[in-house]
């Protein structure tokens, strides 16, 4: 082998390494890793009712979603909130996740890719990272209600006591407005999960001030408060 040869092969060795570090350094991380303290161990999701006749229907529409990918009929992240969605119909929560994490490659903005992961890891009982997905997708759109409300339920449901549970609480107040209805709702069911009786109540009576269509309703919370 000549000398000149070596070099060539020398060179074409290194071409290739660069290339292969180039690579990994710009192919997408993924953005929502699952944390190890929710020792994670099944992905299985409850399967609906009609799961065995409907299975058929959905792996259909999956296959016509994925025909998608590459036109112009989508968004390629919206695609993969798509075909995430069906997994879950399927009761396969890996893919669900692994199709959400695509589209949050796709595009880095895609807050229900996020919010959706949250109502994902819930299921499974995984909740600190439900908990950072939820925040992210919070955090992408701060003034979606959905996103909002999902986080601060969630929140309320698993850590009700936590200082950033309330801090959350008020951060939605300046997003949203802190006579939101639905915002205003969620706060007083989460003061009088945590004692907070008496703000509770003034809370309801802002509801059924803005809502008096709602009285009957809100009265019977304020009742049942009443009582504890």
């Amino acid at each position: 082998m000549t000398m000149n040869t070596k070099i060539w092969i020398l060179a074409g060795v290194v071409i290739i390494a660069l290339a292969l570090v180039a690579w990994f350094s710009w192919s997408p991380s993924n953005p929502l890793p699952v944390e190890a303290s929710d020792h994670l161990t099944s992905w299985a999701l409850p399967l609906p009712q009609d799961a065995a006749s409907s299975s058929p229907q959905v792996e259909a529409t999956i296959a016509e979603l994925k025909s998608y990918v590459g036109t112009t009929t989508y968004s390629t992240a919206d695609i993969y909130v798509g075909i995430g969605n069906e997994y879950l119909l399927l009761g396969d929560g890996h893919s669900a996740y692994n199709y959400y994490i695509k589209a949050i490659q796709a595009s880095s903005t895609e807050a229900v890719a996020y919010d959706n992961m949250g109502a994902l890891f819930a299921e499974l009982h995984a909740s600190s990272t439900a908990l950072k997905a939820y925040k992210k997708a919070v955090a992408l759109s701060p003034t979606t209600e959905f996103y909002q409300l999902s986080y601060l339920n969630y929140l309320a449901q698993v850590a009700p006591n936590d200082p950033a549970t309330e801090a959350a609480f008020d951060a939605a107040a300046g997003a949203l407005g802190r006579l939101a209805p639905n915002y205003l709702i969620a706060r007083a069911v989460w003061l009088g999960s945590i004692g907070s009786t008496t703000a509770a109540i003034d809370t309801w009576e802002q509801v059924r001030t803005i809502l008096p269509e709602r009285a009957s309703a809100i009265d019977a919370q304020i009742a049942q408060l009443e009582k504890s």
